[in-house]
């Protein structure tokens, strides 16, 4: 009934009071969320916008609750109540002090085997994206240290030997620190999904279009910033 009143009465920005809720995990809060937030203070200054904490797996059962309205977070299974849409693709990239012995020099295989390891991941086990790319290859690597969120890593590895292998997104993070530096990957592993989900039934919503869109062409224009960055670079 809500949702047919909202669809009823349209959607303002510009004078709307309306509080929208994202869900999303440390990572993309802090290399995309920041981003959404300012775009909506501009275009929407009376809108509120609360960035929800949860893993990729609560993201649909949450949307489902109606205790978020969108989610941002890898692709998970879900049922047909919630919709997602792949909105990028990052490559992972691998990162570590500035004066680390891998930051100069050919980066093989056989090098980032011999380094120590930290492993970045919500999952209390099994085997992430580096892994599964490992295990093809019949190798296998030892993680010294498994830690939850990519802040708690940027700040270990900035006093460690150890490395880390992190999304593109967060890698340009990392890089603004000055401590640390990042490095293609040694091995090929498949690039790293970001979908946006949200409920079945907030299609006809024009609030949650708006900010669907809104979301969707943040991407785009920290895609563009990107790539001009690295023309430069090269």
């Amino acid at each position: 009934l809500g949702q047919t009143v909202a669809a009823a009465r349209g959607f303002s920005p510009a004078t709307s009071r309306r509080r929208f809720r994202v869900g999303t995990g440390d990572a993309l809060e802090q290399a995309l969320v920041v981003e959404i937030f300012i775009a909506v203070a501009k275009l929407a200054p009376a809108v509120a916008l609360d960035s929800v904490p949860c893993g990729p797996e609560e993201i649909p059962e949450l949307i489902v609750a109606g205790e978020i309205d969108i989610g941002l977070g890898v692709p998970v299974p879900h049922g047909d109540r919630v919709c997602h849409r792949v909105v990028a693709r990052e490559p992972v990239l691998l990162a570590m002090r500035r004066d680390h012995p891998l930051a100069r020099g050919p980066l093989t295989i056989e090098r980032w085997l011999a380094a120590e390891h930290l492993v970045v991941t919500g999952q209390t086990r099994g085997a992430t994206i580096e892994d599964l790319a490992l295990q093809k290859l019949g190798i296998e690597r030892r993680v010294a240290r498994r830690c939850q969120t990519y802040q708690v890593a940027g700040q270990f590895i900035a006093q460690s030997n150890l490395v880390a292998v992190v999304p593109a997104y967060y890698a340009e993070l990392f890089g603004q620190s000055g401590s640390l530096v990042t490095r293609e990957f040694a091995i090929a592993t498949p690039d790293l999904e970001v979908a946006l989900y949200w409920a079945t039934t907030a299609d006809g919503d024009p609030g949650g279009v708006w900010l669907r869109d809104l979301i969707l062409e943040q991407i785009e224009r920290l895609n563009v910033r990107r790539a001009r960055r690295a023309t430069k670079q090269h």
